[in-house]
This record gives C-alpha cells, structure tokens and sequence, in this order.
C-alpha cells in the first residue's frame, strides 16, 4: 500500500509532462482536451485515497488482532513488573510500521500515526470499561498502569522520531 501512494503520487505529477508531450506530438492545445487531463490526474489521487484508506483501516485491524491476545485477570492479586506480552508484540509491530511510513507524504504519515495511537488508546480505554469488568484488584489495576505506561514510553517517543525524520527529509512537507 505505501508503494502503491508513492507510485500514485508520481504518476499524478508526472500528468502534465505527459499533456504537455501530447500537445507537442499533436499541435491541440490542453484547453481542448483538458477532460482527458483530469480524468488521468483524478484516477492516481482516487487510487491514491484508496491506499490511504487501506493503511488507515488495516492499521486498525491489526491492532483490534493485537488486542484479542489480551487476557487481564482483573481479580489477580499479583502485582505485575512489567507490560503484558501482547502490548510489547503490538508496539514492536507498529515501531516497524510507522519505520516504513517515513517513506509517505508527510500528512499520510501523520494521520497513520496519530490514527493508529487514538485507536489503541480508545481500545485500551474500551477494555477497561467493558461490562463484564466488575470490580478490579489493585494488581489488575497495576498490570493495566504498566500497559498504559508502556505505550506511551515507547509509541509516544517512536512518534516523535518519526516525525522529526519527516520534517527534516527532503520534500516531505505537512
């Protein structure tokens, strides 16, 4: 999907090389035929949506599979020391995924990011609010705490790299 925005992204560009090669070989001015222009240029920024949209939701439904794995124990006595397994798998995945967004416009790689820690953070608000959750014992609370802690640590400071290495490459612009 990141291909195919970057591939889009040069084909919408590169329409009005293509027009103005056209209008070369052919002597009719682009005013003529400016449906054809529009057609072309209107294809690769819908294609481009599209893919966006994709990672947007894929994004998510990654993290809802991520989320699936999550077992708390919310009457555990135990005090836990470290974040839950599937939280350490989920940011991992999406440390590695948002490393492959710094290849995409700046404000595709943006939305990604910020959509997919809202999700996470609405997701992981949603477990805690589930009906069938009760009554919770200090550890689960703990458990929960370390999670929330987790996330923010390393998503919250993986975020701002990324952004910094969009802000300082090339062309990108937000």
């Amino acid at each position: 999907l990141v291909q195919i925005i970057i591939n889009t992204t040069h084909l919408e560009k590169s329409c009005k090389y293509l027009e103005e090669f056209i209008t070369n070989i052919t002597n009719v001015l682009p005013e003529t035929v400016h449906t054809t222009k529009l057609y072309g240029t209107t294809t690769f920024k819908d294609a481009r949506h599209a893919a966006e949209e994709e990672i947007y939701t894929n994004l998510n439904q990654k993290i809802d599979q991520f989320l699936q794995l999550a077992d708390y124990d919310w009457m555990t006595g135990d005090l836990g020391s470290k974040a839950s397994d599937y939280l350490v798998d989920l940011i991992a995945f999406l440390r590695s995924t948002f490393a492959v967004f710094t290849h995409l416009p700046g404000k595709v790689a943006q939305t990604a990011c910020m959509s997919a820690c809202k999700h996470l953070a609405t997701s992981l608000m949603q477990l805690l609010l589930e009906a069938e959750v009760r009554q919770l014992t200090l550890g689960a609370l703990q458990q929960f705490n370390l999670d929330v802690r987790e996330c923010e640590r390393k998503t919250v400071n993986h975020l701002f790299i990324c952004f910094t290495c969009l802000l300082t490459s090339a062309g990108k612009k937000f």
